[in-house]
């Protein structure tokens, strides 16, 4: 019996993904094995991860992608929190500064952890 899970979102940038875990201290590899309870598996998208067992980034026919990898003994949640919740929120900033910089706003820090201010530059405020 296989240990693997999904997590059950949308992943729709890997260079998005690929930046938030560089936030995290992780890097994502292309065409690397990813370890699991029962050994290894060739997979096209690898997160390694501290501990046993690593993730992998798994193309939908929506060309989306979802977050496999085995859950079991908790090293997956270490790194990545419970059901991604870490890499996910991570992954939101991220997209979210890709959005803002591509309608040509400004983000800068706002003192807080997580927290921006967002500038319009026609605005005079």
């Amino acid at each position: 019996m296989s240990h693997f899970s999904s997590i059950s979102t949308k992943i729709c940038d890997l260079n998005i993904a690929r930046k938030a875990l560089e936030n995290m201290g992780l890097e994502l590899l292309t065409q690397a094995q990813c370890r699991y309870y029962y050994g290894s598996v060739r997979a096209e998208n690898v997160v390694k991860l501290p501990g046993n067992y690593d993730m992998t980034f798994q193309k939908e026919s929506d060309g989306t992608y979802r977050i496999v990898a085995d859950f079991y003994n908790g090293d997956v949640e270490n790194a990545i929190g419970d059901n991604g919740s870490y890499f996910l929120e991570q992954y939101a900033i991220e997209d979210l500064k890709h959005k803002v910089r591509q309608m040509h706003f400004s983000i800068m820090p706002n003192g807080e952890k997580n927290t921006f201010r967002i500038r319009d530059p026609q605005s005079s405020d």
